[in-house]
């Protein structure tokens, strides 16, 4: 399976986001690398409802990565916890998917309590996906956004190694 997305860097969280926007889902996200080269995370999304715990891979890429998902149970999830990262926090997300004109679906992130934010969209086509104006999304969020799709730096799992591996401070000259 392959997804196809781009990805923008924000100032801020979306003002009033809950009451601005379609809201499709609002959950919590814990996720943790036990390899970022090759990319496999272990996710946890926290619902009211329901907990749902996987493995996931992506392949090297830009716009057009190939995506493999592996359910398992929040035990699995939790011993993965335990034992592959030690004492080192996982990442944090308060994750917004919102409707985009009509379209397409956009995921809005929080990451680690303000560290950095981020939008992103998964595309039917690359094509579509390249040709996608990045205004729309300003003009929707009414704030500026740097597209940063083809910056490695700001992949997951880099921010990962950064911030966990290697103890540094994550930071990012958003808007100029």
């Amino acid at each position: 399976m392959f997804e196809i997305e781009r990805k923008w860097l924000l100032n801020h969280m979306p003002e009033d986001i809950e009451n601005r926007f379609t809201i499709i889902d609002h959950y919590n996200v814990e996720q943790f690398y036990i390899s970022t080269d090759p990319n496999f995370r272990v996710c946890k999304i926290i619902k009211p409802d329901e907990t749902i715990c996987f493995i996931n891979y992506k392949s090297k890429g830009k716009i057009k990565r190939e995506e493999y998902v592996v359910y398992i149970s929040e035990s699995t999830y939790e011993s993965f916890k335990l034992n592959d990262i030690g004492n080192k926090k996982p990442i944090t997300k308060d994750f917004y998917r919102l409707i985009f004109n009509d379209k397409y679906e956009l995921e809005v992130n929080n990451i680690d309590n303000g560290s950095f934010y981020y939008c992103e969209i998964e595309f039917f086509t690359e094509k579509e996906a390249i040709e996608f104006d990045s205004a729309e999304i300003e003009k929707f969020l009414g704030q500026d956004v740097r597209d940063v799709t083809f910056l490695d730096y700001f992949k997951m799992k880099n921010y990962w190694d950064i911030t966990r591996n290697k103890n540094k401070t994550f930071t990012c000259d958003l808007i100029s």
